[in-house]
C-alpha cells in the first residue's frame, strides 16, 4: 500500500532500512540458539508490564491530582470562612529561609517582603531568616534596620526574626540550628529566592491536613526566563512535579521532601537533624525518615506552586545539576542495604529501590528504548512494513514521554494494526496504523514503549492546558521532542556523579549562583484561577551586586547569635495578605501586562475581597 505521507529523504530512509535490519538481526539472534530467543521474548514480556505499570501509574496518578484538587477547593474556603468568622485557626506556622551569605545577599529582601504580605495564611504566622556568614558584614545590620521599617506594612499577627548561625557552612546547618528555636505546629521550609503563590501554603497545610500526612512536598517552577535554557528547565520542573511524581506516589504510595516549598509537622523534622556532610541533604532526610519511621507519610501537592530564580549559567546550572546526581547517588549507595530489612510494607520497599539503586537501570532502560523506537519508527516510515505510523510525524520514543504527540497517539489508536501487524495500514483520525506484511521484532519491542509514551504525553498537556499559559506550552512539547536528549544528558550526570564518589573528589556543599536580580512580573500562577496578580508597588528592590564566591570555612563550634526579633508581637488570626500586596506576575494566560479584564477581572475582585 502506497504511504499515505510524504517518504523520507533518502539518505535517512536507507539509514532506517541498515539500522532496522542489523537490530532484528541483533534481537532476533538469527542462526542464534533457542535460549537466546526465549530471553528476548522473556524481555518483550517484561518491557510490556513495565510499560503498562507505568501508564496506569502515570494515569492514576492525574486522576488522583484532580480529585484532591476539586476536594481542596472546597476545604480551604470552608478554613477562611471559619477564620473570618472567628473559628478555629488552622495550625500554627513557622517559615524557615535559609540564607548563605554572601552569595545571596542580592536575593534576600524581596522574598522575605513577599512571604510577609503575598503569601495567605490565617493562622498563627512566623518567618524565621536563618543566616551564615563568614565574618561580620554591614549588610547585617542594614537587613536588621530594613525589617524594621517595612514591618508597619506587614499584617498583625505576623512575626520575622533574624537569626545567624555562627559556625555554619551549609543549608543544613542553618536548618538544624534553627529548628531548635521553633515552637509552632508546622514548619515550612523555603529557599532564598522563593516566590510561593499566595494560596500554595494554604494548600500544603490543607493537605497535610487531610491526608494525615507528616511532610507535603510543593512544586517548583522558574519565575524569570532569561533564555531558552530557562524555558526549558521550567518545562522540566513542571514535567517532572505534575506527571511523574504524582505517577511515582501513586505507584509506590510515597513521596518525599525535595528540599524546598514544603510543609512539615515540627515533631517529626525534630527528631533527626540534617545532614551537613551530604550534597543532598533533603533526599538523606526524606531516607532517614522512611526507613527510622515507616509510619511517616510523605506526598505531593503539585498545584502549591513557589517561583525560584534561574541559574546564572549554564556552568552554574552543570554544578548544580551534577550536585543533585552526587547527593543521590550518595544516598544510594549509604541507604540502599538497609531498604529489605527495614519495617517497611512490601510496596513502600519496592518504592524505595524504585527511587534509588533502580534509578540506574531505569536510565539505562529509557535509552534502550528510546534507541529501538526511534529505529522502529523510522522502519515503519520508511516502508518497509508496506504501511506507515500515522499521518503527522515521527515520534521519539522512550519511557520519558518523549514522542511526538500526533505518532503516538495515532499508533495507540491503531493497536489493531500493532497487534497483527498486517491487512495494510488504519488510517482517519490522528494518523494511520504499523501495517503491512508483519511486524518487525524491534517494532514488537517498541509497541509498549508507544503506548507508554502517549499516556505521557496526554497527561502531559491536560495537566499543562490546566496550569500553564498558553506560551508555555510549546516549550513543554519541546522538552519532550528533546527528551532522548536529557536522559543522555542525565546518563553523563550520573557518570561522573560515580567517578566523583569513586575517586574521592566530592567537594564541600556550595550554593547554587542565581540570577541576582528580582523579576515583579514574571510568570505567576494560581492553582485554583486564571486571573493574573499585580506586584504591589512598594516591594522593595534588593540590590543587584554580582554574588561573591564563598570559600570553604575553618569548621568553628556552633553557637546562636541572639535573636533580632521584628515584626508584630503577637500571633494571631491576621489577613493573609496585606493590603496592596499579590503575587507577581503577568495575566494567567496570555502576554498582556497590566490590570485584568472581563471575567479575570471579576474573579480578581471576589479573591481581593475573600483576602481581606
Amino acid at each position: 500500500m502506497r504511504p499515505r505521507f510524504p517518504v523520507l529523504p533518502g539518505g535517512l530512509a536507507a539509514a532506517g532500512h541498515a539500522a532496522s535490519h542489523q537490530l532484528d538481526d541483533v534481537l532476533t539472534l538469527r542462526g542464534g540458539t533457542l535460549a537466546g530467543q526465549a530471553s528476548l521474548l522473556a524481555g518483550h514480556a517484561l518491557s510490556t508490564i513495565m510499560c503498562d505499570l507505568f501508564s496506569l501509574c502515570v494515569v492514576g496518578g492525574f486522576l488522583s491530582r484532580m480529585r484532591k484538587q476539586r476536594d481542596a477547593r472546597r476545604r480551604i474556603e470552608w478554613l477562611r470562612s471559619t477564620a473570618r468568622g472567628g473559628g478555629r485557626l488552622p495550625p500554627s506556622v513557622s517559615v524557615l529561609l535559609p540564607c548563605y551569605l554572601p552569595n545571596e545577599r542580592p536575593i534576600m529582601l524581596d522574598p522575605i517582603e513577599h512571604l510577609m504580605t503575598a503569601v495567605e495564611y490565617p493562622g498563627p504566622f512566623e518567618l524565621v531568616v536563618c543566616y551564615n556568614a563568614p565574618s561580620p558584614m554591614p549588610f547585617e545590620e542594614e537587613l536588621a534596620t530594613w525589617c524594621e521599617q517595612r514591618r508597619s506594612s506587614w499584617p498583625a499577627g505576623r512575626t520575622a526574626r533574624l537569626m545567624k548561625v555562627s559556625g555554619s557552612t551549609s543549608k543544613a546547618e542553618n536548618l538544624n540550628a534553627a529548628l531548635q528555636t521553633v515552637n509552632s505546629t508546622l514548619t515550612v521550609i523555603y529557599d532564598a529566592d522563593h516566590h510561593p503563590d499566595t494560596n500554595a501554603l494554604l494548600l500544603k497545610v490543607e493537605r497535610l491536613l487531610s491526608e494525615r500526612a507528616d511532610c507535603v512536598q510543593g512544586s517548583v517552577y522558574l519565575r524569570s526566563h532569561p533564555d531558552i535554557w530557562a524555558k526549558l528547565v521550567h518545562a522540566e520542573f513542571f514535567i517532572t512535579y505534575f506527571v511523574y511524581f504524582p505517577a511515582m506516589a501513586y505507584g509506590a504510595r510515597t513521596g518525599f521532601f525535595a528540599g524546598s516549598n514544603a510543609v512539615w509537622r515540627t515533631d517529626t523534622l525534630r527528631r533527626r537533624p540534617f545532614a551537613k556532610g551530604m550534597q543532598t541533604e533533603d533526599i538523606d532526610m526524606s531516607v532517614r525518615t522512611m526507613l527510622e519511621e515507616p509510619a511517616a507519610r510523605f506526598a505531593f501537592c503539585p498545584e502549591a506552586r513557589s517561583g525560584e530564580l534561574p541559574c546564572a549559567s549554564l556552568a552554574a546550572l552543570w554544578r548544580q545539576r551534577l550536585r543533585w546526581a552526587t547527593g543521590w547517588d550518595e544516598v544510594t549507595l549509604a541507604h540502599a542495604g538497609r531498604i529489605w530489612h527495614s519495617p517497611l510494607s512490601l510496596v513502600q520497599r519496592l518504592g524505595l529501590y524504585y527511587l534509588l539503586p533502580m534509578r540506574w537501570p531505569a536510565l539505562i532502560g529509557a535509552i534502550l528504548s528510546a534507541i529501538i523506537t526511534n529505529i522502529a519508527l523510522l522502519q515503519a516510515w520508511s516502508g518497509r512494513s508496506g504501511g506507515g505510523v500515522g499521518g503527522a510525524g515521527v515520534g521519539v520514543g522512550g519511557v520519558s514521554g518523549a514522542t511526538l504527540l500526533a505518532s503516538t497517539v495515532g499508533s495507540a489508536m491503531s493497536s489493531t494494526a500493532l497487534r497483527s501487524g498486517g491487512g495494510g495500514g488504519v488510517g482517519g483520525g490522528v494518523g494511520g496504523g504499523v501495517g503491512g506484511g508483519g511486524m518487525s521484532f524491534s517494532m514488537r519491542l517498541a509497541q509498549p514503549v508507544l503506548y507508554a509514551s502517549a499516556m505521557s504525553v496526554l497527561v502531559t498537556l491536560c495537566s499543562a492546558f490546566a496550569h500553564e499559559p498558553p506560551k508555555e506550552w510549546l516549550y513543554i512539547i519541546y522538552f519532550l521532542l528533546l527528551s532522548p536528549l536529557y536522559l543522555v544528558f542525565n546518563l553523563v550526570l550520573v557518570l561522573a556523579s560515580l567517578a566523583r564518589l569513586a575517586t574521592g573528589r566530592v567537594t564541600s556543599w556550595h550554593v547554587t549562583t542565581r540570577h541576582a536580580r528580582s523579576v515583579h512580573s514574571s510568570h505567576a500562577h494560581s492553582s485554583h484561577t486564571h486571573s493574573s496578580h499585580t506586584h504591589s508597588s512598594h516591594t522593595q528592590q534588593p540590590q543587584t551586586q554580582q554574588p561573591q564566591t564563598q570559600q570553604p570555612q575553618t569548621q568553628q563550634p556552633q553557637t546562636q547569635q541572639p535573636h533580632t526579633a521584628v515584626g508584630r508581637g503577637v500571633a494571631g488570626a491576621g489577613p493573609g495578605v496585606a493590603g496592596g500586596a499579590r503575587a507577581e506576575g503577568e495575566v494567567r494566560r496570555g502576554k498582556r501586562r497590566g490590570a485584568p479584564r472581563g471575567g479575570a477581572a471579576r474573579r480578581e475582585e471576589r479573591a481581593r475581597a475573600a483576602l481581606r
